[in-house]
């Protein structure tokens, strides 16, 4: 799985960006509770508030897919995020992550 650079829009408060992967290695099973998504993306703010209220629009290749993600968060007055990106199972309403990596981005890296 790739992460793409991250962008904000002050205006609107949102942080985008994209996951692309292998089709062939990251795909939905209903029968093992892989939804659809696939990925959970969550945001940790240095208050410790959790964002992971996320619009995802996809396009999907012949071997590869590609997710465009938009999280509302406002980055004033922040230094940095914690990006946490999992690998997700799904029973019900019940979202359990089974594989996750963190990753502290300085606000300097995300482009506005």
């Amino acid at each position: 799985m790739h992460l793409t650079k991250l962008y904000y829009l002050p205006n609107s408060k949102k942080l985008q960006f994209g996951l692309w992967y292998s089709k062939r290695e990251y795909q939905p099973n209903p029968s093992e509770k892989i939804p659809d998504r696939i990925f959970q993306v969550t945001i940790r703010d240095k208050n410790g508030q959790l964002y992971d209220q996320d619009t995802i629009v996809k396009a999907e290749g012949l071997f590869d897919e590609f997710q465009r993600r938009s999280i509302s968060i406002d980055l004033d007055n922040q230094e940095s995020i914690e990006l946490t990106i999992s690998l997700i199972e799904q029973n019900g309403t019940t979202v359990t992550p089974m594989e996750s990596t963190t990753i502290n981005v300085p606000l300097d890296k995300i482009k506005k």
